[in-house]
């Protein structure tokens, strides 16, 4: 069924029917599925999701170019900073075996789904999972996304965001979390550490409340940056002796020491 699926996906006429039907065909729109040597438990309600589902792949070009730098550069510490379901810490669990994973991921469903793919894959040992969202500071926050059921883009609620004019009020969905420091959290020194951060436009203030983290250790870094805020978290990484490697769309490369290309 899934492959048929796929095949009639590739075609423009059938894009926006197939991710009706597969909603229509599946009343609880949890799925179980094989993704190149691991499983995924997906929701077919989450765009993010479906897209695994139906085309096989998910930021494919940044997760090869993140494996192959982890590989040539023996990393063995992976931080997965808004780890939505688990994707790229599967990916990396799946091909590193001697690599120890931190995830970090603050809404209830999306942290739910990232459990049940930790199991799913008998991952337990290897990934630390925190239900938490990092900042500057510890404290209560008030999380939205544009729709519910896009769980992989919820944001830190800010007045100010120009996201939110976007988008009608009547829709939006908020939920409660807890943030922390990245400096409280991990206390790792000296180490070889690959961090992804994708937190919706709270960038600057994960790597201000993980700067000890990210200066007593040797980091490559993943981190989506939009247009808007590149050139203040670009500077901010500069005085922190990051350089830049390579962008690729949305994601940029950074690290704070010589690595192997």
């Amino acid at each position: 069924m899934r492959k048929l699926l796929i095949f009639f996906y590739k075609f423009k006429i059938f894009k926006r029917i197939i991710p009706s039907l597969i909603k229509k065909i599946n009343s609880n729109n949890l799925v179980k599925i094989k993704h190149n040597n691991f499983m995924l438990k997906l929701n077919l309600n989450n765009p993010i999701d479906i897209q695994i589902y139906l085309t096989k792949k998910y930021e494919e070009k940044n997760i090869f170019f993140l494996k192959n730098l982890i590989k040539k550069n023996n990393i063995n510490f992976f931080f997965d900073i808004g780890a939505h379901m688990g994707f790229y810490s599967m990916n990396i669990a799946a091909l590193f075996p001697n690599i120890y994973i931190k995830a970090f991921e603050p809404i209830e469903s999306n942290f739910w789904q990232l459990t049940e793919n930790t199991k799913l894959n008998k991952f337990n040992n290897r990934i630390d999972m925190h239900r938490k969202a990092l900042s500057d500071k510890t404290k209560k926050l008030k999380m939205w996304v544009p729709i519910k059921t896009k769980t992989g883009g919820f944001s830190i609620y800010n007045k100010k965001d120009k996201e939110l004019k976007k988008y009608n009020n009547k829709n939006i969905s908020f939920e409660s979390a807890i943030s922390e420091k990245l400096d409280n959290i991990s206390k790792i020194k000296n180490k070889k550490i690959a961090v992804k951060i994708d937190v919706e436009r709270h960038e600057k203030f994960v790597i201000l409340g993980g700067k000890k983290f990210f200066n007593k250790n040797k980091i490559l870094l993943q981190i989506e940056l939009f247009d808007e805020r590149k050139k203040e978290v670009d500077l901010i990484l500069k005085n922190m002796n990051f350089k830049f490697i390579r962008c690729n769309k949305k994601d940029n490369f950074y690290s704070n020491y010589k690595i192997k290309k």
